[in-house]
């Protein structure tokens, strides 16, 4: 989602249901059969007849919007939609991803701490 956050950076998530989802807002969420959450900010909603609301995200450094991402559905809803983002730490979770690239600076960790 850069230039708004960067990998290392800690995301502060809400899942306020009750207040509307917002274009504009910057979402969470999780497609089916995919491992790694996505935060994307929403560019289009789509109030349906039955209350729900189909969502179309895209990422600020894309060109396109994320329909190539969804695996054969050209919406979201408020399952996919883990949270909001409400606040950041940025770098905080650089920790954790140069121990899981460099495995070797994980174990020297555990060496010298014991």
């Amino acid at each position: 989602m850069e230039p708004g956050f960067y990998r290392g950076d800690l995301l502060f998530l809400t899942h306020d249901t009750s207040k509307p989802y917002e274009i504009g807002d910057i979402v969470v969420f999780k497609i089916e059969g995919k491992p790694i959450p996505i935060v994307h900010r929403i560019l289009q909603l789509h109030n349906m007849p039955d209350g729900s609301v189909n969502i179309l995200t895209k990422g600020d450094n894309n060109d396109v919007h994320d329909r190539g991402l969804y695996e054969g559905q050209r919406w979201l809803n408020s399952r996919h939609i883990i949270g909001r983002a409400k606040g950041i730490l940025p770098y905080v979770g650089m920790i954790t991803i140069i121990m899981n690239d460099y495995p070797s600076v994980k174990h020297a960790l555990i060496v010298i701490l014991g």
